[in-house]
């Protein structure tokens, strides 16, 4: 992510708080280049630092994160893969990023839904793929709120958790590894889950 890209965001939500969040992850779940870990973790810090409270990020970002999403998705689905190739470089979308995340989607797309937000490839695009795949609403839209709140969550605790050393990336490896162990494992678990469960679902897709 470009420096400068990330200190505009910042000054944005220092400036604007919650609904500066909410556009912003609005605009990262359309493609565009938004430093969304790096402001979900420094509205964790304006959390600790007593600037805003954390039911309040937790709404604006997950509700601007699905919205993003939903409107990603009701694109794909209406104007398909032509028209994300056509205008998706205007957002830094090139043709190499959706064939793999179109590649993933096939695959794996529940899991994508899931936890794809973690992946910076992937993130703006899953919800694209899963339109133009024509998904089922009904089930892309649970799947893209737990997904989402997933992701909102973890960094807005993560940002609140090491406080005025909320972007030591290095302290996040340290404090955290143990927890990314136990993600690890519990992902494994999902992914099993998720692999029966959507056997048994597949008339749905």
């Amino acid at each position: 992510m470009n420096t400068r890209i990330a200190e505009y965001g910042l000054k944005f939500i220092s400036a604007f708080g919650y609904p500066a969040l909410f556009a912003g992850l609005i605009i990262e779940f359309l493609g565009a280049p938004f430093p969304g870990e790096i402001v979900l973790a420094f509205t964790g810090f304006l959390v600790w630092s007593g600037y805003l409270e954390m039911s309040g990020a937790v709404l604006a970002a997950v509700t601007g994160s699905l919205t993003g999403t939903m409107m990603a998705y009701f694109i794909g689905m209406k104007f398909g893969r032509p028209f994300l190739e056509k205008y998706g470089r205007y957002a830094f979308l090139n043709k190499r990023k959706i064939d793999k995340a179109e590649r993933w989607f096939n695959r794996h797309s529940f899991i994508v839904l899931l936890f794809g937000r973690f992946v910076p490839g992937i993130r703006p695009l899953s919800a694209y793929t899963a339109g133009i795949a024509r998904m089922k609403f009904r089930v892309f839209l649970p799947l893209s709120f737990v997904g989402t709140s997933i992701w909102c969550i973890f960094f807005l605790a993560v940002g609140k958790h090491l406080g005025r050393n909320w972007n030591s990336i290095s302290a996040v490896l340290e404090k955290y590894q143990l927890f990314l162990a136990v993600a690890a494992i519990v992902g494994a678990g999902v992914y099993l889950f998720m692999k029966i469960f959507k056997k048994k679902t597949k008339g749905l897709l």
